[in-house]
């Protein structure tokens, strides 16, 4: 599924100018407050011990737009705004060195989502609008959406587990051809701390292509008694294997199971979080996968990332 996101998000986004050759999968292609609270603190939350990113002090110009496919996530895009998003500007990446962003693209020092990484956004949008039709909001087009039934579709206050903005994480591990794209949230100047647990949410596009299929899955999951899973590993300081992985499943129909999220929900790192580490990569399993990798769409929504302060 990798293949045809980055053929289909080349082809729109550069218009984006940039040309490039696709992999042969078929890709379509971030502590809950520390307080729980019926208002909780939507600006990045700092305490004693922890330190809780939200994404809601990202400047409004690094959120993902104009629309929700995001095209401001690739070289090519033109707008009033076309910020690489190499690393993002919350107050707690300034306090705390935390560094996530879009990963480098390989094409001479240049940022692209289709490459993965993680995106911040606030867009909420579960069904067609703006005269758009048949699958267009469970597609690439729409990407950056959450799929949060707790929220208002098509309404963006609130769409993120506390305040609006929420991280839209994509890429995997292609096991076919061996690609890696994997979003990360990594620690600078080789710093070490506690990575404790998040929000997770599924994104429309995700969601949609889940229970519905599309052509380029093998059906929908519930049809198929499938599963998709988040896999999130830990590594210490320049390592390459991981010491600690976590896993929950974003959607499960296994064994009479009816499982897809669809409402913000706590994912406890609970053996990552036994050890410091300096990052965390994301990747994502499911079974819906053929000869050439994974089919269902590589993304999930995170917020409230909860990291140690020592």
């Amino acid at each position: 599924m990798k293949k045809n996101f980055r053929l289909m998000a080349m082809a729109v986004a550069a218009m984006a100018a940039v040309t490039f050759s696709a992999c042969n999968a078929d890709d379509d292609f971030f502590a809950e407050p520390l307080h729980d609270e019926a208002a909780p603190d939507t600006r990045a939350n700092v305490e004693s011990e922890w330190v809780t990113v939200t994404f809601d002090d990202v400047s409004s110009n690094q959120l993902a737009g104009p629309t929700s496919y995001g095209a401001n996530l690739y070289n090519g895009y033109t707008g009033s705004n076309p910020t690489r998003f190499t690393t993002y500007t919350d107050r707690a990446a300034r306090l705390f060195n935390i560094v996530y962003g879009l990963n480098e693209d390989g094409y001479g020092g240049t940022y692209n989502y289709w490459n993965g990484g993680i995106a911040v956004s606030n867009w909420n949008i579960r069904s067609n609008v703006d005269g758009h039709s048949g699958d267009w909001w469970y597609s690439y087009q729409n990407q950056c959406s959450v799929y949060n039934t707790a929220s208002v579709d098509n309404a963006n206050e609130n769409a993120g587990h506390s305040g609006s903005n929420f991280g839209v994480v994509y890429g995997y591990t292609d096991t076919y051809s061996g690609f890696i794209a994997c979003a990360q949230m990594s620690l600078a100047n080789n710093a070490e701390r506690k990575f404790d647990r998040m929000y997770v949410c599924n994104s429309s596009y995700a969601y949609g292509v889940i229970v519905n299929g599309n052509s380029f899955t093998q059906g929908s999951l519930p049809s198929k008694n499938g599963w998709f899973k988040l896999v999130v590993r830990g590594y210490k300081t320049g390592a390459t294997a991981p010491v600690a992985t976590d896993e929950i499943y974003l959607a499960d129909y296994r064994n009479e199971s009816n499982v897809c999220l669809t409402e913000w929900t706590l994912f406890d790192l609970t053996n990552i979080k036994k050890q410091a580490v300096n990052r965390i990569e994301f990747d994502f399993v499911g079974s819906d996968s053929g000869a050439y990798g994974l089919n269902t769409p590589a993304y999930v929504c995170i917020d409230d990332v909860r990291i140690s302060r020592n």
